[in-house]
């Protein structure tokens, strides 16, 4: 004869604790979720600028050097680099930069953030699950 109790208690007990996981996951995503897409729209918002040079020159009492401002990273001659929809950057010179410099480091650590987040809650399920199915017990009759 067998009890379930000790069984069933440590169940609920698992079952808590993973509800407490899911929660803090699911927050954490949201609001790294949340800071990412301000972040992203400061870099965006000062990447809109009608004359680059004007910008660095008058509100910023920085020189303008186009060379360094529009680097033709990948050779075909356009001045983009092939990272640019992410990674935020629009330089004055080869020492100044539009762009505040705690967008790309946040933006970083929030992608991470968000996918750490996804991966919890997807081991959470997978944990939930395993913990919902019920055991069977095997008898051996001779």
């Amino acid at each position: 004869m067998t009890s379930t109790g000790p069984v069933t208690d440590d169940r609920a007990a698992g079952l808590r604790r993973l509800d407490r996981v899911a929660a803090v996951a699911r927050r954490t995503g949201v609001a790294s979720l949340l800071v990412g897409v301000v972040s992203y729209g400061a870099g965006l918002f000062s990447l809109i600028r009608l004359e680059i040079d004007e910008e660095c020159e008058i509100f910023n009492d920085q020189p303008f050097v186009a060379s360094e401002a529009f680097p033709d990273v990948d050779g075909d001659g356009d001045g983009e680099s092939p990272g640019r929809w992410y990674w935020l950057s629009q330089p004055c010179n080869a020492d100044y930069n539009l762009v505040p410099v705690w967008v790309n480091p946040t933006l970083v650590l929030c992608a991470v953030l968000l996918l750490t987040s996804v991966l919890a809650l997807v081991v959470v399920a997978v944990r939930r699950r395993a913990l919902r199915k019920p055991t069977t017990t095997v008898s051996h009759l001779s």
